[in-house]
């Protein structure tokens, strides 16, 4: 039986006059009709530029600056579209969007596109995410567990399903969110600010945050003033058993 082999498509840029392969992208001529192409080779500098400055972005997390860039290169110059959905997977995966980013290579192995030159192996990048995906989803079952707990009011045991959660999957922010929670039915204050700090990071623009933090305040007011009442409650005893015992001396 025959070995198959994929055929693959190459991305070394075409000659826009002849259709021939470039098979050195630094030359401003054309190897086959010696067709002069500095202005492409312009516009191509520009463009791998572009690229390199996302690449850069990503790596500082300026996710909205990255894909400004991205756009722009795959506009001035389509033979960068591939390299440019190359780097924006990247910051998928840095976002821990898994399963965009398997969806997005798996387009591309679908082309038969070859990307080796670029140092990205298609099949060992879809084999890790769907690795990614698998403890992804073990993290939402530890922490669908932990909510079903949570409703019951096992809290102690919905805090260790959410342990192992956050051990799986440390950036889901909603483990977070139901451990502040869990935290506050079992009075673990010193958690429950680690617990929303940590939530707040992930999802800094998040309103619930801000809403458990309140309700934390609230209930140590309420706590503080329900202490008064009874330090006062025990203040007037003790001065009116004084007063008693005073006027029984007197007598």
């Amino acid at each position: 039986m025959e070995a198959s082999t994929e055929k693959t498509k190459s991305l070394n840029p075409a000659c826009p006059v002849c259709g021939a392969e470039r098979t050195d992208p630094a030359s401003t001529r054309c190897e086959n009709c010696g067709s002069d192409l500095s202005a492409i080779k312009a516009i191509e500098d520009f463009t791998n530029s572009l690229l390199l400055k996302a690449r850069a972005d990503i790596r500082d997390r300026k996710y909205p600056d990255a894909k400004v860039r991205l756009e722009v290169a795959s506009w001035m110059d389509p033979q960068t579209a591939l390299t440019a959905k190359l780097v924006g997977i990247e910051m998928l995966e840095n976002e821990h969007h898994y399963s965009d980013a398997l969806a997005q290579y798996e387009e591309i192995k679908a082309t038969g596109m070859d990307t080796s030159k670029w140092g990205v192996n298609i099949d060992e990048k879809i084999r890790k995410l769907v690795e990614k995906l698998e403890i992804e989803q073990a993290a939402k079952e530890h922490y669908n567990l932990a909510l079903h707990r949570s409703r019951e009011g096992f809290f102690t045991e919905a805090r260790e399903e959410l342990y192992k959660a956050s051990d799986l999957a440390p950036y889901i922010p909603e483990i977070y969110l139901l451990a502040a929670k869990v935290d506050l039915s079992i009075g673990a204050e010193a958690a429950i600010y680690d617990d929303l700090a940590r939530f707040r990071q992930l999802c800094p623009g998040d309103p619930r945050g801000e809403q458990m933090l309140l309700e934390l305040e609230h209930r140590k007011h309420a706590a503080r003033i329900q202490m008064d009442q009874v330090f006062f409650a025990m203040s007037f005893m003790l001065f009116a058993i004084v007063v008693i015992i005073i006027i029984a001396i007197i007598k």
